[in-house]
């Protein structure tokens, strides 16, 4: 059954959206992705929460809207994109259960918007336990042309790598290493289980010279990837992909609503989908760069994130370009970067996470006589 990313991210408004501090829940529940434990995937709470924070702003804007032309008056005020989201894993979050999400402002001017989200489930007991928290920055968007509006216009080059247009989906790759004997059956079926709802929202497309898509986010241990000569800070993995969710399917209704599903804007969609595929890979990646795999570290995730947009708008429906690295592993701890381009060249979004990595438990010495 493939995964339906819009229906996971939807929330139903608990108190009115337009009012912070508002409570939200998800219908659907999150699902397991990456990671050894029984547990969600982190970038499932992540999309949520942005979702939730985009929610009020965009039920207040409509509110507003509204209220202004039933008195024959046009709103001076402009809408408002995020540029930031920063926040700490509490703790792993339930595939078999909803998402309570708590948003309040921390700041609400012309220009920014600041909201804090927890995002929570519902034990059996009835206690409400905390998974994640983020503070979500909105910044309003300028009328003004790109050129009018900055002093400098930059941004680093994305590496250079094959064009999405020379290269097959991945899928097919996949498939025909199977065929050749390059990759057995067995591990394929392996990485589908593991990694199998990035394939239903994204087509993907790894350069010869990527990482993850060579050896299977690491499954494949004994596989030379192009970049042995590398150390592992010098190391990156690239693959195109490209948003196989239709992101403006559920635009169209009242953003104010309570008690009833709230649409999603095809504005929230794109960064909730960001959000998600950003996420990705991040925690093992030193794992993945030095012929390991989860089952070798006794704890291996994501303990904190700082996202960060530098452009208002883009489109996951086209190919965007992203490039992953880890710069440090020490004191049971790693720093990870994401980053991803559109085609036109533009560093559209950053990730940063810190990660714990531990070694496997020793095993003891009447563990080693049996």
């Amino acid at each position: 059954m493939s995964f339906d990313f819009l229906s996971m991210i939807q929330l139903i408004a608990d108190s009115d959206p337009a009012v912070r501090p508002a409570r939200f829940h998800t219908n659907y529940n999150p699902v397991k992705m990456g990671n050894m434990a029984d547990i969600a995937y982190g970038g499932c709470a992540i999309a949520v929460a942005v979702n939730a924070a985009i929610a009020t702003v965009e039920a207040e804007s409509q509110r507003r809207d509204s209220s202004a032309s039933a008195k024959g008056k046009s709103t001076a005020a402009k809408s408002k994109a995020v540029y930031a989201l920063s926040g700490n894993y509490l703790g792993p979050a339930r595939a078999d259960r909803p998402f309570i999400a708590d948003v309040e402002s921390l700041r609400d001017t012309k220009t920014f918007t600041t909201i804090l989200v927890r995002l929570k489930q519902r034990l059996d007991s009835g206690e409400e336990r905390s998974c994640l928290v983020t503070i979500v920055d909105f910044v309003a968007r300028s009328d003004l042309p790109e050129a009018q509006r900055n002093i400098l216009t930059y941004n680093a080059a994305p590496p250079k790598v094959a064009h999405h247009s020379d290269l097959p989906l991945a899928s097919e790759w996949q498939e025909e290493r199977v065929r050749n004997n390059l990759v057995p059956r067995k591990t394929l079926d392996m990485s589908k289980v593991f990694f199998g709802r990035f394939m239903d929202i994204v087509n993907s497309k790894f350069p010869d010279d990527s990482i993850l898509g060579p050896n299977l986010y690491g499954l494949l241990r004994d596989f030379e990837t192009k970049q042995e000569h590398l150390s592992i800070p010098e190391k990156n993995s690239t693959d195109w992909f490209q948003s196989t969710v239709k992101l403006n399917e559920r635009k169209d209704g009242d953003y104010t609503a309570t008690n009833a599903l709230l649409p999603i804007s095809t504005y929230a969609a794109n960064i909730s989908l960001a959000s998600f595929f950003l996420d990705g890979a991040l925690a093992f990646l030193g794992l993945s760069f030095s012929h390991r795999w989860l089952a070798d570290a006794g704890a291996c995730s994501s303990l904190d994130f700082s996202l960060r947009f530098h452009v208002d708008d883009f489109d996951l429906a086209q190919w965007h370009l992203r490039e992953v690295k880890t710069h440090l592993s020490t004191h049971e701890r790693t720093y990870n970067e994401g980053r991803m381009w559109d085609e036109q060249g533009r560093l559209v979004a950053t990730m940063t996470q810190v990660g714990v990595l531990r070694k496997l438990p020793e095993r003891s010495q009447k563990q080693e006589k049996l």
